[in-house]
């Protein structure tokens, strides 16, 4: 059976000081409430942009979607890809290209085991590869 498609709308991340007393209540920090809850009572996904800066634990992973779950069984989670698999080390100082890009083992490992652990509790929804600018659609971008 083919899935229906949707539109869902949400948030590029959850975790900001200047949204508390305008998304969120007053106090929040305060409050034994996760700030998951409440930003999925109003909307259907978010964006994980901590997974572009560190990898996601996998123990984490579990927890949001633990979180979610209750507040709104539909919600869903998009990653962002760690940048060592789109951003060159040198990416400061040289265009970024498919050959100046170096994720390593241990990345991919890493990468892997957070995704996966939101992926086996259904609310893992997409995975946002975010290339720099200076990613060109070049020869020298493509792998072959």
């Amino acid at each position: 059976m083919l899935a229906t498609n949707s539109i869902r709308v949400g948030t590029a991340g959850w975790s900001y000081k200047d949204w508390e007393g305008i998304f969120y209540p007053p106090g929040m920090s305060r409050r034994k409430q996760h700030p998951l809850e409440l930003l999925a009572r109003c909307f259907d996904v978010v964006e994980i942009n901590t997974s572009f800066y560190g990898h996601i634990k996998p123990e984490i992973a579990k927890l949001w979607a633990r979180i979610v779950s209750d507040a709104n069984p539909s919600f869903l989670f998009t990653a962002k890809l760690h940048r060592s698999f789109t951003h060159s080390p040198l990416a400061a100082i040289e265009p970024t290209s498919a050959v100046s890009i170096h994720p390593n083992d241990e990345d991919e490992r890493l990468a892997r085991e957070g995704l996966e652990a939101l992926a086996v509790t259904g609310k893992f929804g997409a995975l946002l590869i975010q290339f720099p600018v200076s990613f060109k659609n070049t020869a020298l971008s493509t792998r072959g």
